[in-house]
């Protein structure tokens, strides 16, 4: 191992504290290849998200359908997913299978008002009443405990319909 210079201050010279160029670029290399890896899915995810979204808002309910199934399937990060999927549910009149969506949503979303929302929806299709006001208590109560978490656009629709 070299040894290090002291000046008489007791301080290391700057040449001593330097990185290696060779390895500032390989640094560059290794963290550009991370973040593509990584980052990608995220990109890909955000444009199929969209996609669907559009489906939804046209009127492709069943592509709708299969696009939000896939990504779920694919454990694709975002609780719009559900979300879309249950929405599409809902208006080709399949109301089981939307709130058996949201549930399975919430476990994984957890904290979702989003999903709470749409399942209550659901549940009124069903006749499930008491279910449906109870999702309702679980949005004021997450909004109250926590009011930090729904600040994005979406939350708070979300909360002035609830």
């Amino acid at each position: 191992m070299p040894r290090r210079r002291i000046s008489a201050s007791g301080a290391v010279p700057r040449t001593a504290t330097r990185i290696r160029p060779g390895l500032a670029v390989l640094g560059w290399i290794l963290g550009a290849i991370a973040a593509s890896v990584f980052l990608a899915p995220v990109a890909v995810h955000g444009a199929e998200l969209e996609h669907c979204r559009g489906e939804l808002l046209a009127g492709n309910y069943a592509e709708c359908i299969r696009e939000a199934g896939e990504a779920i399937r694919d454990r694709a990060w975002g609780e719009d997913w559900p979300v879309l999927k249950a929405r599409a549910e809902l208006a080709i009149g399949e109301y089981a299978a939307a709130r058996a969506t949201v549930e399975d949503g919430l476990k994984r979303y957890s904290s979702s008002v989003r999903l709470r929302l749409v399942g209550r929806e659901a549940c009124l299709f069903t006749g499930d009443e008491p279910r449906a006001r109870e999702l309702l208590e679980q949005i004021d109560q997450l909004a109250t405990r926590s009011p930090w978490r729904y600040s994005d656009a979406a939350d708070l629709v979300v909360l002035g319909e609830a």
